[in-house]
């Protein structure tokens, strides 16, 4: 399970699988979470929680900026890309 915090921080639950805690999550693992929350809910403003590019970044070649991408063209199911961390972005080189 994956809880968004008030101030926006991403928390995943895994103790019904491992016993673990609560834990805060960043980079494509949150951002991952926001994306889907976005999709099921139709709050498309958790979008906003994912960081904005800033001066000097590129377009992420592999999803073209959509932040997820179709692991097998044509298949219909998309993914959130691993490639930019689900930004849509890469940090400039």
């Amino acid at each position: 399970m994956t809880y968004l915090t008030s101030d926006g921080r991403v928390l995943e639950d895994l103790r019904g699988w491992d016993g673990d805690e609560l834990v805060e999550v960043g980079g494509l693992s949150a951002h991952s979470a926001l994306i889907v929350g976005a999709r099921k809910t139709g709050i498309v403003e958790l979008l906003e929680l994912i960081p904005q590019p800033p001066p000097g970044s590129s377009v992420c070649s592999k999803c073209n900026g959509k932040r997820v991408v179709e692991p097998v063209p044509g298949l219909g199911i998309e993914l959130p890309c691993n490639e930019c961390d689900a930004r849509g972005w890469m940090d400039a080189a």
